[in-house]
């Protein structure tokens, strides 16, 4: 029997008093109203029914009624059982979505409410939700009154939906550890809509039919296999047939499906019809790209050309220009085609600190991203740690290139001196606005920052130039000269420049007394955060993870530290959540905040042997230098401010980063304090 916390709570409370609890006493003792409670009641009645137990009231008193073998039964139950978790609304939402999409036949709201411990009210303000995201994919619910609601589509896309949804909800690292341990019970709401011993088979198989004949190169690219493939049997034992399918798929891939059959029937009995060794094939064959060139390369010109939609969609609406960069445009594309394509694990859908911050940081850039992401690509849902990972690439960007207007250009010229120096003083005598103007030979382009410059100009023809230029001769000609100018006159318009606040000397402060006392404080707290930053060498040879985080939490040192044991196992927990290795560097940033932590602390771990970690765009990356932020449990704002300034200047600034990764314990110290004297002097300027 499967229980939320809340269900578990209930029946724990009255198994320990014989008489019942009063419905006032169970209010205090659960920490809820008396409506939440009689909803639990009602969803609590058929589970204990099954059991042949009965919830009761006696003169006041909330009783469980029942044969003593049968309540006996119950409280071992109870201990043994591992509460299911409380959902999430996109979660629920994912949940609600997948309970149609698995059940042909209607669906009652009571049903489903029931099936997902809420309240009727609650799924049917879901059901808003999962109306929109199915019209992304041309469904449409059906709604029968007084018979329930369905979705009404075809096989194989519900069968690939239910696989996407769960390849969303479910971690790499949780799920194979599921599936291989024997004591790991399972109280994840996804999986469990598939038999565990399905997906042992299905895993298994898959594997022998695969074996010498196909690289997945992933556990998450085994683990939607897995899902797809039980999921496929499972309905086609259910009796949901695919429709009619042409011979498209290669006979090698049709070869592994049937071979997967076999090892399946040494377990079960089936017959698979021909469309559903098509519809495996033709799957197997759009996920192995190396052995489906042609199919990948179509795939990623498209993906491409939506990709570059996608970001000239978020320079246009937050009106900055992220096309100009073509080493960050390569960057975002590879890791948004990593998504698109499966290849990369996706973060797990919770709360990571290093990420959440950029919302109160980006609000407008957020919301446009995530407009954008849903208009490109209306099909490809990503969860809200994968929405704030791309905030993170254009935040970056945005942070590391952002200034006032003063246009630049770049001329190429084939010498660079000659035919370059005319076109450039005509530049210079027709456009004032061009503050700053580049000459440079075609040679020289790769040693180029281009994202520095707004226009470009060249007077011979560039063939895979990663960026937009205008082709123009030397005495720039009459058309050439209006088509610049219109050019300039539309990139101000899309861009316009973001106007700094000019310093107001000798203004009146607002409350002086209170922010004398409070730069005080603040300024006290940084000062003793800059103290604490020292250098640390590990020798980590041979070590494993645990041992690494157990060495660093002794090194930090009882200053700082009131129990390394709590602290090494909050920070191992802390990264099989999620990965905190910062993308193309060779740093990770271990942080967490917990009671064995006496008060802030900063501090720079050199490893003596590299360590391979996952970063935070779910590639491994080679990491030298660990940077350890640690705080307590309870933050005043004070202290929440400092460390989202200090995690902000890590993730958030290519040049900080340098410093942060190579930099000596003093510089580090005189970059964190140059920060705050800036931050200061903004504050006081308001």
């Amino acid at each position: 029997m499967i229980l939320t916390k809340k269900q578990k709570s209930l029946l724990q409370n009255l198994m320990q008093s014989e008489q019942g609890l009063r419905i006032k006493e169970l209010e205090q003792q659960l920490g809820t109203s008396r409506r939440t409670l009689y909803r639990l009641f009602s969803q609590l009645r058929p589970l204990l029914a099954d059991q042949a137990i009965s919830l009761v009231n006696v003169q006041g008193f909330v009783q469980l009624a029942g044969t003593s073998q049968a309540l006996t039964k119950l409280a071992v139950e109870l201990k043994e059982t591992q509460a299911q978790r409380e959902l999430s609304v996109t979660e629920r939402e994912n949940a609600l979505a997948s309970l149609l999409l698995w059940h042909d036949e209607p669906q009652t709201i009571w049903t489903l409410s029931h099936t997902l411990a809420v309240s009727e009210a609650t799924v049917k303000s879901d059901l808003k939700a999962v109306t929109d995201s199915f019209a992304n994919y041309q469904l449409q619910l059906i709604r029968q009154p007084g018979v329930g609601i369905y979705v009404e589509t075809s096989e194989s896309l519900r069968r690939r939906l239910l696989s996407r949804i769960l390849l969303v909800e479910s971690n790499d690292y949780l799920f194979f550890n599921y599936l291989k341990s024997q004591t790991v019970q399972n109280n994840h709401f996804f999986l469990r809509l598939l038999d565990k011993e399905t997906l042992v088979l299905v895993k298994n198989s898959l594997q022998a039919a695969m074996a010498d004949q196909m690289v997945v190169e992933t556990d998450h690219q085994l683990m939607a296999l897995i899902f797809l493939f039980s999921i496929s049997l499972i309905r086609m034992q259910q009796g949901h047939p695919l429709p009619a399918a042409t011979d498209d798929a290669a006979m090698s891939y049709q070869a592994m499906v049937y071979r997967f059959f076999a090892y399946i029937g040494k377990v079960q009995a089936v017959t698979p019809p021909r469309t559903e060794i098509l519809f495996l094939a033709r799957q197997l064959q759009l996920r192995d790209r190396p052995a489906a060139p042609a199919y990948d390369d179509n795939q990623t010109l498209a993906a491409s050309v939506r990709i570059n939609q996608f970001v000239q969609m978020v320079s246009t609406q937050f009106k900055w220009d992220f096309e100009r960069n073509p080493t960050f445009l390569a960057r975002l594309k590879k890791h948004i085609l990593g998504l698109l394509q499966d290849c990369v694990a996706r973060l797990p859908n919770v709360k990571i600190d290093t990420l959440t911050w950029l919302i109160d940081r980006f609000p407008n850039l957020y919301q446009v991203i995530r407009h954008a992401w849903q208009t490109v690509f209306p099909d490809e849902a990503i969860n809200d740690s994968e929405m704030q990972l791309l905030l993170l690439y254009f935040a970056n960007e945005y942070r590391n290139a952002s200034k006032q207007h003063q246009f630049s250009a770049l001329v190429i010229c084939d010498n660079g001196i000659g035919t370059a120096a005319i076109l450039a003083s005509r530049l210079r005598a027709e456009f004032p606005v061009i503050k700053q103007l580049k000459l440079a030979k075609a040679s020289q382009l790769g040693q180029l920052p281009l994202q520095q410059y707004d226009l470009i100009l060249s007077t011979l023809k560039l063939p895979g130039f990663p960026r937009e230029y205008k082709l123009v001769s030397p005495l720039l000609l009459e058309d050439e000269f209006e088509g610049i100018k219109q050019y300039l006159a539309a990139y101000v318009q899309k861009y316009p420049a973001k106007a700094k606040t000019a310093p107001a000397l000798g203004r009146q402060i607002k409350h002086p007394t209170r922010q004398l006392a409070n730069l005080a404080m603040t300024s006290l707290l940084y000062s003793e955060l800059v103290e604490t930053v020292a250098m640390v060498k590990l020798d980590n040879q041979g070590w494993s993870l645990s041992e690494l985080l157990r060495a660093v939490s002794v090194r930090v040192g009882s200053e700082f530290v009131r129990n390394p044991d709590h602290l090494a196992a909050k920070l191992l927990a802390r990264l099989r959540l999620a990965p905190l290795g910062i993308p193309h560097s060779e740093t990770a940033l271990i942080h967490t905040s917990s009671h064995a932590v006496r008060r802030c602390y900063f501090g720079l771990y050199d490893l003596a042997q590299p360590l391979k970690m996952r970063a935070m765009d779910q590639l491994d990356i080679r990491v030298t230098r660990l940077l350890v932020m640690l705080a307590p449990a309870n933050l005043s704002d004070t202290e929440r401010a400092a460390m989202g300034m200090l995690s902000s200047m890590i993730v958030m600034d290519d040049a900080n980063l340098k410093c942060f990764t190579h930099g000596s314990p003093q510089a580090v110290k005189d970059l964190i304090s140059q920060q705050f004297l800036a931050l200061t002097y903004q504050q006081l300027q308001r």
